[in-house]
């Protein structure tokens, strides 16, 4: 059915670490003198992506698929549980494929229970690139993606994505589609200004979402590697009516060139919180 890939095509992505945190408010308060801190360690609460069924053994492709639902792609041609060396026993192996495919290899949706009142939101999860990795055109790794109540779509609006992933020079990067808003400025992605994904080890990755008042701009948005922010983006118009809340986690996985404009982040030196609670 397909053949054998050589190894530097190939993308661990550890969903056995695949960590949610919910928080139904925003953060609680940051001096404002100390840069802010990733989010795993500031949100009160965490569900976990099993890979393993209830006995502890590891979940075939097609036990995986059937957790997951309707709606994914690739698990059973594409994903494995498999022994890992890194921080969790186990971890999902995803076959990329070739960079001339662009399309993501595995795609499904992760809704954990109670997300939906959810008004920010931390995901973590680890990742091994091999050292030969090729970064190619790009490509995309799990983010959030918002849904909408029918009231909410009753007003025209929709949903909202940021999904995270790599560009051609392997830069961290954030692809954002807004809900439809006269705020909005969807369609466009968010470079980390500095540095490249690690190749050869595992590495953390946190995103932090935290979404705005309706019809306003201060929704955020900021991504971590290995407990370094790499960037943050202020002023974000996610939603533009409050029935469009955070549903969970899109893992498209695998390489696909993205055609967006760039939106500037702000450097990691001057990134300061208020000393208030927003």
């Amino acid at each position: 059915m397909f053949g054998k890939l050589k190894f530097e095509n190939q993308v661990n992505a550890i969903g056995g670490l695949v960590l949610l945190v919910l928080g139904g408010v925003t953060m609680s308060e940051l001096l404002r003198s100390k840069a802010t801190p990733a989010c795993s360690t500031r949100f009160p609460a965490s569900t976990q992506m099993s890979l393993l069924r209830t006995n502890g053994v590891p979940m075939a492709p097609a036990e995986l698929q059937a957790r997951i639902g309707v709606g994914e792609r690739g698990i059973i041609e594409k994903a494995s549980v498999v022994k890992s060396d890194g921080p969790s026993p186990w971890a999902l192996n995803i076959k990329v494929g070739t960079p001339e495919e662009n399309e993501p290899s595995v795609a499904f949706t992760w809704t954990p229970h109670g997300m939906s009142k959810a008004s920010s939101a931390c995901l973590k999860y680890s990742v091994l690139l091999p050292r030969e990795f090729d970064f190619s055109q790009g490509g995309f790794l799990p983010g959030f993606v918002g849904d909408l109540s029918a009231k909410a779509a009753s007003t025209g609006q929709t949903g909202f994505a940021s999904r995270l992933g790599w560009t051609e020079t392997g830069q961290v990067a954030s692809f954002i589609n807004l809900s439809d808003s006269t705020l909005g400025d969807g369609g466009h992605r968010v470079v980390a200004p500095t540095g490249t994904l690690p190749r050869g080890r595992w590495f953390d990755i946190e995103q932090e979402i935290q979404l705005n008042a309706p019809n306003t701009t201060n929704g955020q948005l900021r991504v971590w590697v290995d407990g370094k922010l790499l960037f943050e983006k202020t002023k974000v118009a996610w939603r533009g009516h409050s029935g469009v809340t955070v549903s969970g986690v899109v893992a498209d996985i695998g390489y696909k060139r993205i055609h967006t404009n760039i939106l500037p982040a702000r450097k990691v030196a001057n990134v300061r919180r208020s000393d208030k609670a927003g």
